[in-house]
């Protein structure tokens, strides 16, 4: 038997992985993922039998190559401050709104969903500091979750390349990072110890509602990968994860309609989502 798939098998495994991580691609891409992603590693494994490979694959018998097709077939380009202005907004109107009845000993909790190598929560927590003013009278917690188990790994490390930090001024790359002997930038310790990161399937709605309730919801461009199904069944989780009047920010080419959910705030020249 011959590992090379078959035009039927390549659509099974298509089929496979896409339902499981939610993640959309036409077949003729998948066929190029699968030639430069996926061949490799397949064929590096144990099987002889390409049928036996997808069965076990379909049925959840080896979830720790399943973890890794999922990790390499997952998109996670990303860098610190991108689209920085909504973090201003964070600063400037979400973070002020909630702290007007904000329970006394309740942290304002905020999801980065997903959160890629970090950028974003390091980010996040960058921003609170320069502020100032919040991160000293108030306790926060910022979570990152992503499907891919890598990426995780390296948001915990913190470690980053200066493509990743590129939109950072001299003085920030100093305060908050320190430089590796491979000229490379490394969180610094107190931040890192801070953040809180963990693997999970946004499309596993029982494992996102063990996470909690929280305040602020951050899932920037990642619903432009889904399929209008998996969209709506995201959406309805975050809705259920915020809490009353709580916030949701998506990315400047993603929008949603539903009315009876959450209701859009301007604020300037941004907009995102209030829950109802």
């Amino acid at each position: 038997m011959s590992l090379k798939p078959t035009e039927k098998e390549l659509k099974l495994l298509f089929d496979t992985l896409t339902k499981i991580s939610g993640i959309t691609f036409d077949e003729k891409k998948f066929k190029d993922i699968y030639k430069h992603k996926l061949s490799d590693f397949i064929e590096s494994l144990s099987y002889s039998d390409f049928n036996k490979f997808l069965l076990d694959i379909s049925l959840g018998r080896n979830k720790k190559v399943l973890t890794e097709l999922i990790n390499r077939i997952t998109i996670n380009e990303t860098y610190f401050f991108r689209e920085s202005y909504q973090f201003q907004v964070l600063i400037d109107y979400c973070i002020p709104e909630l702290v007007k009845n904000k329970v006394t000993g309740e942290p304002i909790k905020i999801l980065c969903a997903p959160c890629s190598s970090g950028e974003e929560v390091y980010s996040i927590m960058i921003y609170l500091l320069e502020e100032g003013k919040y991160i000293e009278r108030y306790d926060f917690m910022i979570l990152g979750i992503d499907i891919d188990t890598n990426v995780i790994n390296k948001a915990k490390k913190g470690i980053y390349r200066s493509r990743s930090v590129h939109k950072l001024n001299k003085e920030l790359l100093e305060k908050y990072f320190k430089k590796t002997a491979d000229n490379r930038y490394q969180i610094k310790r107190f931040l890192r110890e801070n953040a809180n990161f963990l693997t999970v399937n946004i499309l596993d709605r029982n494992n996102m509602l063990k996470l909690g309730k929280f305040n602020i919801i951050l899932s920037r461009n990642m619903l432009i990968y889904f399929d209008q199904k998996n969209r709506e069944q995201v959406i309805k989780t975050f809705y259920e994860m915020l809490n009353p009047k709580g916030f949701l920010f998506l990315g400047h080419a993603e929008n949603i309609n539903v009315p009876d959910m959450f209701e859009v705030v301007r604020f300037g020249n941004n907009f995102f989502y209030r829950k109802r």
